[in-house]
């Protein structure tokens, strides 16, 4: 009698509008780290002269993050209210797949127009982006720790603690003190 193992194996793949092309994210770590830091400064050198020259609005963040990713990248810049943090970046997910179908760059505020401070957040927020466009083993981690449960709270609670122990608000001008 003969028995069949049927190994199946998951592919976590991402979304191709989610990665940059190999010949972008090929190489060392440190070649890697450098094209990533390019990117951001673009996004600098591209931001800046809009906040200098009067008030940016959420959409001229996202214009800029388009401009500087081009056509491989699929962030949304979204405003949300103030929390305890400046801002933030994550990713959103495919209720049909599970799998990650975008990347957030969040900024915390409630006004309608961004000030000069809110650049360093944005610039900030960007750095994260970017690490998972060019270490995509980040975004690929990620993505098969939601496909599998592992991406709940008590992670993030546990990884809180040992990452961001040292950073606790007693306020909004406590949170500006820590964030210059």
């Amino acid at each position: 009698m003969s028995v069949f193992i049927v190994i199946i194996m998951t592919y976590n793949s991402i979304s191709p509008h989610l990665k940059l092309p190999f010949n972008k994210v090929r190489g060392s770590v440190f070649q890697r780290k450098e094209r990533c830091s390019n990117y951001v400064e673009r996004l600098y050198r591209d931001l800046y002269p809009k906040f200098v020259h009067g008030k940016v609005q959420i959409e001229d963040v996202q214009q800029s993050v388009d401009k500087v990713l081009g056509l491989w990248g699929k962030v949304h810049v979204l405003q949300r209210p103030e929390s305890d943090l400046c801002g933030g970046q994550d990713v959103l997910v495919s209720d049909y797949s599970g799998k990650i179908s975008g990347i957030t760059l969040e900024i915390d505020t409630s006004k309608k127009f961004l000030k000069f401070p809110d650049l360093v957040t944005i610039v900030h927020e960007f750095q994260h982006v970017a690490d998972m466009f060019f270490h995509p083993k980040y975004m690929a981690r990620y993505q098969r720790m939601c496909m599998e449960g592992l991406y709940t709270q008590k992670y993030d609670k546990m990884y809180g603690d040992l990452f961001d122990s040292n950073v606790r608000y007693k306020g909004q001008k406590d949170k500006r003190k820590i964030a210059k």
